[in-house]
């Protein structure tokens, strides 16, 4: 006891206490873990003073984003606390200091922040009006170029620890609950022992009673839980009260830790940091690589081809190592904001994040941006119509094709051009095969608009089916004729008069 006790900090007075009141291994285990977070309290104020900001929580029912989400979190909860947000700088006369200024949020291009809605559109213009620039940062550029990407580590292993915490706490209720409901039998741990043996506690296989907890059989084991939605702000940043330690976003998301991410990302401030991590490739050519990294570059060219060269010697296919390192290419950045308004549109990357930095845009809601939705939704306007227009011209053809098969049912049968009306036995009409199909795809939506046209490609059942028309108290002549009136009164409609 005093061996143990004085590794976790506790006096020698306090553990004569302990051992001469002669309590249980538990009770020991408890004590000696309220003396461990006293240790920890100033540690744990100090630490809490200096967090950053509060966690503010929010996900869909799949566990993401999406654009109303991003919308809501900006305007309700990022852009009131910069009041003094504006479009345009405003400065003091006198100290020269800034007043007002535009806002600049910094994010990844992750789902909703550029989103095709209108209402994400709009959202964008309002933002910039009142002056929030967001700034996307480099697609799949991993930590290199997202601050966020490297407390993300960090962060993650911490919420670990807390999602072990919170199912800990649901696994020592559901036992209190089922100690309560099967009224068990002395000798069984309590769910405070079995709560501290699950957070990582010492314990004893003695402490538990494993022939009285047998006797107890369950459909369900005690350690199957799950997690909810209301789960979720407890992972994150642990319950109320809770120590700095076990609070995973104040611990992660402290000034000092923040300012350390601009550093190593660069951009503030603007050091270009992000050039030196391991992580990024140099390329050859004029503007890549320095001279240092330049060299190592050509040593691994020579080694990859003397690698290919001896495969080949001993009889293998060595031709399959024939990468080249690849070289600088200056890409071609239009300089006026109209022409990269144009070019967007025209490459059909005004929503894609790698399109949009191959050009120099990276502000979402900037001018560029805005002329090239607007210019985007204009064209799409005029591909509408010009679809809308061939389906129509696609649909008059149709009917054309139809009244021409009448036509030539009437007149074509009889070499004096009278009427000539042929039926066959059953009394329906005979019509050549493409005839029949086109008299049948324009009727067939009026009388069974459910029925396939791809069920009526033979003759056959194309007249049968005109000449069951006349069992529904009309006939199939009587509804071209009808067609044949609506369609040239709509082409009527249509047309301009002449004065």
């Amino acid at each position: 006891a005093f061996r143990m006790v004085f590794c976790f900090g506790m006096g020698v007075n306090e553990a004569l206490h302990i051992t001469q009141a002669n309590i249980s291994r538990q009770a020991l285990h408890r004590r000696v873990k309220r003396a461990r977070d006293k240790a920890r309290e100033k540690e744990d104020a100090k630490q809490a003073a200096t967090s950053a900001t509060v966690p503010y929580v929010a996900v869909r029912k799949k566990g993401g984003t999406d654009a109303p989400l991003w919308i809501d979190f900006n305007e309700t909860i990022l852009q009131p606390l910069y009041p003094r947000m504006a479009k345009t700088v405003k400065r003091c006369p006198i100290t020269q200091k800034m007043l007002e200024g535009p806002l600049v949020t910094k994010t990844d291009s992750g789902p909703g922040r550029l989103a095709k809605s209108l209402a994400s559109l709009q959202f964008r213009e309002r933002a910039y009006q009142r002056g929030q620039l967001i700034f996307l940062g480099l697609p799949n550029g991993s930590s290199a170029t997202q601050e966020m990407d490297q407390g993300f580590s960090q962060y993650q292993e911490e919420c670990k620890k807390s999602t072990l915490r919170v199912g800990g706490m649901k696994i020592r209720n559901r036992v209190q609950a089922r100690k309560n409901a099967q009224g068990r039998k002395a000798g069984v741990p309590s769910a405070e022992d079995l709560g501290e043996f699950i957070d990582g506690e010492e314990g004893s296989p003695d402490d538990v009673n494993e022939e009285v907890a047998s006797q107890v059989q369950y459909k369900q084991s005690v350690c199957n839980v799950s997690f909810a939605p209301h789960d979720l702000p407890r992972i994150v940043n642990g319950y109320p009260g809770d120590p700095i330690h076990l609070r995973p976003f104040d611990k992660t998301f402290t000034k000092e830790t923040i300012q350390s991410w601009w550093r190593k990302v660069g951009f503030l401030p603007m050091n270009r940091n992000s050039l030196n991590d391991p992580k990024v490739r140099w390329q050859k050519g004029e503007g890549g690589a320095p001279k240092e990294a330049e060299v190592r570059i050509d040593c691994l060219q020579s080694a990859y081809q003397k690698h290919a060269q001896a495969l080949s010697a001993i009889g293998m296919n060595g031709d399959v190592l024939d990468l080249e390192i690849p070289e600088v290419e200056k890409p071609e950045i239009p300089e006026d904001e109209e022409a990269k308004a144009e070019e967007l549109v025209k490459n059909g990357v005004v929503y894609k994040a790698g399109g949009l930095v191959r050009l120099g845009v990276v502000i979402a809601n900037g001018r560029v941006m805005q002329k090239a939705e607007r210019m985007l939704i204009e064209k799409q306007k005029e591909e509408a119509a010009a679809k809308e227009k061939k389906k129509r011209d696609e649909a008059e053809t149709r009917e054309e094709k139809s009244f021409l098969a009448y036509d030539h049912w009437i007149r074509g049968q009889k070499k004096d051009g009278t009427d000539a009306r042929a039926h066959d036995k059953d009394g329906n009409p005979k019509l050549p095969k493409q005839d029949a199909i086109a008299i049948v795809r324009v009727l067939l939506p009026r009388f069974a608009p459910k029925e396939k046209m791809s069920d009526y490609g033979g003759m056959s059942k194309c007249v049968k089916w005109l000449g069951s028309l006349a069992g529904r108290g009309t006939t199939w002549e009587e509804e071209i004729t009808a067609v044949r009136r609506e369609y040239s009164a709509a082409c009527v409609a249509r047309s301009k008069p002449l004065f």
